[in-house]
């Protein structure tokens, strides 16, 4: 590993953690921070030394960890400081414990979603060919370097969306150019039909316009679909038949049926994978390549135990029963390869949905507390992100044709500054 690579990846890693963690508390999106690095680490690459494109690669994808680990952090651990104030100030009281807390518990989440990268490597990428939208961008932004008419685009790019922000009201302009928002249609309602207000939101126009570039039709169709099915369909049922509860329990009542649906579907499948997967790692044990395979394996399987021994030691001093560290466990499982292979398709990475899915039936089926249930969003909503953000870096290898054995390297360097720096 580079030296000059090594600090890089450290200094994005402590940038995108400290951005997003921010970001993610003050508003309720959490962006994707690769592209970003991308800009930062060109310009170092342009300033200190000059960096390969393999070298850029590989610490764009180590500090990109510390986005989403800070990102999941943020949307669900805050939340015990509403629900068990007193609980929240003795943890401040104590800051080294607190720091050694969320610390250790980022690194064993993000461990955890990193070992289910490592399984679904092959299958998402090599077998299923995903296309990992934000890999793919950040492997065409890399490339532009070397392109002057795509540097062009992208300077470009960068000097319109700050005018564009500073029109909205930047320093100096006591009013803004450019409001905010737009208000095309107020709500109308007519019998069981209802057609909500229409906002184009300009604030955030500018990120969003970005996904649509990359996703294109793969996510705004849906979008489109969602929005339409709302209307003709959800909003008349909820006032026909469910019309004691309110639109936006019915709605979640609803969605939640759909991710429960998929998710059963997943599971059908899953014991199919395994025991295939299993076959296949018998059949490679066969091969002349079998001493070296079979020390990877065993380091996989070290790296499981490591990972089993504190995931438990760690939740059973919280006082987590064992039959709540084994619902946990299974459902991270599922949860964290659905948010990878969700995120593979579209680009976005379901933190929330998937993390209320496995946190609303513990509620009902068992006797926890408030941090519990805080710990059990957080763990799920930060291994899914960390997998995801990984098989992102892996589907970049794959385009660049550089190692992943390597990125995998700079990927662990960016979990443990993210840990210690959250």
């Amino acid at each position: 590993m580079n030296i000059i690579t090594i600090v890089i990846s450290i200094v994005l890693s402590l940038f995108s953690t400290i951005v997003m963690s921010y970001v993610s508390l003050a508003t309720p999106i959490g962006p994707w921070i690769a592209p970003t690095l991308v800009f930062i680490a060109l310009l170092c690459s342009k300033i200190v030394t000059k960096m390969s494109t393999s070298s850029l690669s590989y610490a764009v994808c180590a500090g990109s960890i510390g986005g989403i680990l800070a990102t999941a952090s943020a949307f669900s651990f805050p939340t015990i400081y509403f629900l068990d104030p007193a609980l929240f100030a003795t943890w401040m009281s104590s800051p080294l414990f607190f720091s050694a807390l969320l610390g250790c518990f980022s690194f064993l989440a993000g461990m955890f979603g990193m070992l289910i990268a490592d399984l679904s490597e092959k299958t998402l990428i090599d077998t299923q060919n995903l296309s990992f939208p934000i890999g793919q961008l950040v492997h065409k932004m890399i490339a532009a370097q070397n392109q002057v008419r795509k540097a062009y685009e992208l300077i470009m790019g960068f000097v319109l969306a700050a005018l564009f922000s500073f029109l909205q009201g930047g320093f100096f302009l006591k009013y803004a150019v450019i409001p905010k928002s737009i208000v095309l249609l107020s709500p109308l309602k007519w019998a069981i039909f209802s057609l909500p207000r229409m906002v184009i939101n300009l604030d955030i126009a500018p990120m969003i316009w970005a996904i649509g570039f990359v996703t294109g039709h793969v996510i705004a169709l849906p979008l489109a679909v969602g929005a339409g099915a709302n209307i003709v369909f959800l909003y008349p049922l909820q006032k026909l038949c469910f019309s004691y509860l309110s639109s936006t329990e019915f709605t979640l009542a609803f969605c939640s049926g759909v991710v429960f649906f998929i998710t059963a579907m997943s599971c059908l499948t899953l014991p199919k994978q395994i025991v295939d997967g299993a076959r296949n790692s018998i059949k490679r044990m066969k091969t002349k390549n079998a001493l070296i395979i079979n020390f990877f394996r065993i380091h996989d399987v070290i790296l499981c135990l490591i990972i089993i021994v504190g995931f438990v030691l760690f939740l059973s001093y919280f006082k987590f029963p064992w039959y709540v560290q084994l619902y946990l466990a299974i459902c991270s499982v599922i949860t964290t390869y659905q948010i990878a292979a969700i995120a593979g398709r579209i680009g976005l990475a379901l933190l929330g949905r998937f993390a209320t899915f496995v946190m609303v039936p513990a509620m009902l089926m068992f006797n926890i507390n408030y941090m519990h249930m805080v710990f059990i969003a957080t763990f799920i909503e930060m291994s899914g992100g960390v997998a995801a953000d990984v098989l992102f870096g892996r589907k970049l290898a794959q385009l660049s044709d550089i190692s992943r054995v390597k990125m995998r390297q700079y990927q662990l360097l960016g979990l443990v500054i993210a840990s210690l720096s959250i």
